[in-house]
């Protein structure tokens, strides 16, 4: 049953050159785009709510954009970010997410397509009967899913932390023990952000294509566009 819990997922429109700016210089920015928006395919597919949770899209820019649209509308809500640093827009989708009585908010990242339903459901577990903060790290030394349970504030969240740096995760738990909040670390998820980070992808959909089966074949494409222009 959806009652008492939230999946909310950040997003953006796919569009070169405004999204994983940081894989440009292998990937050029159209297969950059073309690579996010398999991640988008994937995650929209494996992690609607089927009676587990509500799920939303949260989404960069005042409306979806036509990818999303098509990619999350109908079953998935549409949620605006709103401006700001991660750490505001954080803060705002727990504020408007957050309920009276028992439940939770869980709030994950669209870099991560290997995010699966057994590890949103398991942050939810972690949460029940816990009146704190749990974070999924990611190996760059920041977090890929952050979860509370309502009512907690998520203010902590904001003006302190220093993001797109190694030590993010640490001065995030940080706020919120100072912010009077315990914490709780859920498995590692990997994002991925950076050139290096395509290898270990790749190693792992080698190993189960099937955990995302659209990001696999968007990456047996770019390999493929690549090797070709390497022939000519």
């Amino acid at each position: 049953m959806t009652a008492g819990r939230t999946l909310a997922l950040f997003v953006r429109e796919p569009e070169p050159g405004a999204v994983k700016t940081r894989l440009a210089p292998t990937l050029g920015a159209e297969g950059a785009a073309l690579l996010y928006g398999a991640f988008l395919e994937d995650l929209s597919a494996k992690l609607v709510g089927e009676g587990e949770w509500e799920a939303i899209a949260v989404h960069d820019g005042p409306v979806p954009g036509p990818v999303l649209k098509a990619q999350f509308g109908g079953r998935w809500a549409f949620l605006p970010q709103g401006a700001g640093d991660l750490g505001a827009r954080l803060s705002r989708c727990f504020r408007h997410l957050a309920r009276e009585g028992d439940g939770a908010t869980v709030v994950a990242g669209s870099d991560v397509p290997s995010l699966s339903r057994r590890a949103v459901s398991g942050a939810f577990v972690a949460l029940e009967g816990f009146r704190g903060v749990a974070f999924a790290p990611s190996p760059d030394g920041g977090f890929s899913l952050v979860g509370m349970p309502w009512p907690v504030s998520a203010g902590f969240l904001e003006g302190r932390i220093e993001w797109s740096t190694p030590a993010v995760l640490a001065e995030a738990v940080g706020e919120a023990r100072v912010a009077g909040h315990d914490a709780r670390y859920l498995p590692v998820l990997p994002d991925v952000d950076e050139p290096k980070d395509l290898d270990a992808l790749r190693e792992l959909l080698r190993e189960d294509p099937k955990t995302a089966p659209a990001t696999a074949r968007a990456l047996n494409a770019l390999a493929g566009a690549a090797g070709s222009k390497d022939r000519r």
